[in-house]
């Protein structure tokens, strides 16, 4: 039987603001929306800009799209960290009651410096993930999303083409995503060990130095120490795989527009206006699935 993820344990405890959260979906995905606006202005500026007449009007409301965007994203995205905050005061008050309320056998069990650790340091990391991942998903689908309607809309034979980076991407993409996974439960669970192990030689400090375990406590403490490095080591070498991966995919995206536009003869100009636009929207693609990534390995 698979064991449930304790993230959505705790959340089904929770007493959720629908209000708050139904009005910041709203505003995040307008702003989002708003943004995918910005590359067919940009077409449209392309095509009729000339030195000797200068449309205002199409300019006016090009800033204007840009300004309306800035608003609703940055609005959007305090509600988002609001309601983060909620939670992660919610989640600290739930757990504390729970904890108060256990037996004594579990605390002769577990190390005072370990609980310590899981109710300061892990809702830390829930907190980092629900005030800025989570707040990044929902603009990222909606993102991803329009921008591949907007692309059909713009030239779907070209947008076809490009979908052949897409499934790589995401075949490269998921291991790794389940491996960060992995890394992050195991550093949390040695962070919380150190702690414990903190925690344990502080408070019986006299006896350690009346038993002469100085050098025994030290040996304990390095290896928990060269663990979390180890465990840091791996995450930051697979950051380091998936920003090239990510790079070398939009290069890609963006070569076959070139190959298949110059192929296909098309008119330079119009051709020049699917460059730019594609360009883009391909690039709201790969930034929303870097952002889904993140959020997923956070899972």
């Amino acid at each position: 039987m698979k064991r449930e993820n304790p993230l959505f344990f705790l959340f089904k405890k929770l007493s959720w603001p629908v209000g708050l959260i139904v009005a910041a979906i709203t505003i995040s995905s307008l702003g989002s929306l708003s943004g995918l606006l910005v590359p067919l202005f940009t077409g449209r500026i392309v095509d009729k800009f000339s030195v000797s007449h200068i449309n205002w009007n199409l300019i006016a409301l090009f800033g204007g799209i840009f300004v309306i965007n800035a608003l609703l994203s940055g609005l959007g995205l305090y509600l988002l960290s609001k309601i983060g905050e909620k939670i992660i005061y919610a989640i600290r008050s739930v757990l504390w009651e729970h904890i108060i309320q256990l037996k004594m056998p579990f605390f002769d069990k577990n190390e005072s410096g370990q609980l310590m650790s899981r109710l300061t340091d892990d809702t830390k990391v829930i907190n980092e993930f629900i005030s800025q991942k989570l707040p990044n998903l929902l603009p990222s689908i909606v993102t991803l999303v329009g921008s591949l309607i907007m692309l059909f809309i713009l030239d779907w034979k070209m947008t076809l083409l490009t979908f052949i980076t897409i499934p790589i991407f995401v075949l490269i993409m998921i291991p790794l995503g389940r491996i960060m996974q992995k890394i992050s439960t195991s550093t949390q669970s040695e962070i919380a060990n150190f702690s414990g192990l903190l925690g344990r030689v502080l408070t019986e400090m006299r006896l350690v130095k009346i038993s002469n375990t100085e050098r025994l406590e030290l040996d304990n403490a390095h290896k928990n120490l060269n663990e979390i490095y180890k465990l840091g080591l791996k995450q930051a070498k697979i950051t380091a795989v998936v920003q090239p991966i990510s790079g070398i995919v939009m290069l890609l995206t963006i070569a076959i527009i070139l190959g298949f536009g110059a192929i296909r003869n098309c008119d330079w100009c119009n051709h020049c206006r699917y460059i730019n636009c594609n360009d883009i929207l391909c690039y709201s693609i790969i930034d929303a699935f870097n952002q889904s990534f993140n959020v997923s390995y956070r899972l």
